[in-house]
């Protein structure tokens, strides 16, 4: 498959690359590292992504490439990709692509994708849609510049818990270690992706660890992020990411539940275990889904009809 889908984007001439809703490091870097080695072979490429840039990746796309609008007129592309989206839903508005009738590849990670596109590309055994994408330019016999390198490391960083994830394999560091080579610093990537924080943020982060709270003995936190706390804080929802963690890393605890009320008044719930709970089935049983040690949904309900929910089921798994 890596084959045909080198021929194909070899002979592109406009390519569109699609992130997911609400999107990480992975889906953000794999679309940027994508885009940069494609347009070096004269390849013209458009990003789009429904949402914004979450405030620690900005960095990666200083240009402003994404779009987060519908285009106004019809854009005819040789090719259409989806990184990182386990299925249509996924990206947002900008499935129509997808669904547009031009060739359609999708590449990605997560043992929930649907293979929704004409061409699939999934493995279940890579710890981030990056390292695929690495593969990819490297079968495409592309020079990966610094710009590349860079976008491709954060990927790997930010879905493997800057490498302290059970999803963290020698391929990983041995993809790493190749990125290092060619220019990336570690301490950069750290220190833009985890350690540059607005007092808005901190300030969001002293109120949501209040929330935490315990079942099943101390084997399940929930932890939760409401609207009422981003207006108290001034932090934006861009500035709410990754707060699961602070649940998770609490002694006795094996799985971890964060509860996110959406501008809309939907809960996005984040999910996270440590070694046994499969966090992929839970999220199945409310129409998501992701990896075993990471996953997620979002539903149409109260923030308490939601915890009841999705606690009651949680129980189920110990």
């Amino acid at each position: 498959m890596i084959t045909t889908i080198v021929e194909s984007l070899t002979h592109a001439k406009k390519v569109a690359l699609i992130a997911h809703i609400m999107p990480d490091g992975d889906t953000i870097g794999s679309c940027i590292a994508l885009s940069y080695a494609l347009e070096s072979i004269g390849c013209e490429t458009h990003l789009y992504c429904q949402d914004p840039i979450p405030y620690n990746l900005c960095f990666l796309d200083d240009n402003g490439r994404f779009i987060n609008v519908l285009p106004a007129n019809p854009v005819n592309y040789d090719a259409i990709l989806a990184l990182d989206c386990s299925d249509l839903d996924r990206m947002g508005e900008f499935r129509y692509l997808m669904e547009s009738g031009w060739q359609t590849i999708n590449i990605d990670h997560h043992i929930s994708n649907t293979n929704f596109a004409q061409m699939n590309y999934i493995d279940i055994e890579a710890a981030a849609t990056c390292e695929i994408v690495y593969r990819l330019i490297e079968h495409m016999g592309i020079h990966m510049d610094i710009s590349i390198a860079r976008a491709l490391y954060v990927g790997i960083s930010t879905d493997t818990g800057n490498f302290a994830f059970n999803n963290t394999t020698s391929r990983t560091h041995c993809i790493a270690a190749k990125l290092v080579d060619i220019g990336v610093r570690p301490d950069e990537i750290s220190n833009k992706v985890y350690k540059d924080n607005s007092l808005s943020r901190m300030k969001l982060i002293a109120k949501v660890i209040q929330s935490i709270k315990l079942y099943a003995n101390g084997s399940i936190s929930t932890i939760e992020i409401t609207r009422n706390m981003l207006s108290e804080t001034g932090a934006s929802q861009e500035e709410s990411s990754g707060m699961v963690d602070y649940a998770k890393n609490i002694r006795g605890v094996e799985l971890a539940i964060l509860f996110k009320e959406q501008e809309d008044g939907q809960i996005k719930i984040s999910m996270r275990s440590k070694t046994t709970i499969d966090c992929n089935k839970l999220a199945q049983a409310f129409g998501g889904g992701g990896h075993a040690r990471a996953a997620g949904c979002i539903l149409d309900a109260s923030l308490h009809d939601t915890k009841v929910a999705v606690i009651k089921e949680a129980k189920k798994a110990f």
